[in-house]
């Protein structure tokens, strides 16, 4: 049996008694710290607790780049609801972007494909 997330505005305020310690409002609304964090993220109040995305550096002037830069490919990836929730909650959790998140599984799979034998087709 899971425990019901909370109205926005009972949560908002429980977030604003605990000062934003998401281990505290975690304690008093009887549930995991991943969940907590979960809820925030669903009703949007990731601003109220103080987790909110870092802002992005300024792009970096241009001129020579320094060493060799691997071009980047743009994709788009879908995942099921699930499996991105986690991966926002995660992403808050490291004070990062789900994309970077995305990137770096597909990093350790592509890793764990060429230590078993898989190759690299170049395209």
């Amino acid at each position: 049996m899971s425990k019901r997330r909370p109205a926005r505005k009972e949560l908002e305020a429980l977030i604003r008694e605990t000062g934003g310690n998401v281990t505290k409002l975690a304690e008093r609304l009887g549930c995991s710290r991943e969940t907590a964090y979960r809820w925030i993220y669903q009703l949007r109040l990731d601003r109220v607790v103080g987790i909110a995305p870092e802002p992005k550096a300024p792009p970096a002037p241009p001129g020579p780049s320094p060493g060799k830069v691997e071009p980047r490919r743009a994709v788009t990836v879908k995942l099921p609801e699930e499996l991105w929730v986690f991966t926002r909650v995660e992403a808050i959790r490291r004070r990062t972007t789900a994309s970077s998140i995305v990137e770096l599984a597909l990093e350790r799979l592509r890793a764990e494909w060429e230590q078993l034998g898989g190759t690299r087709e170049k395209s």
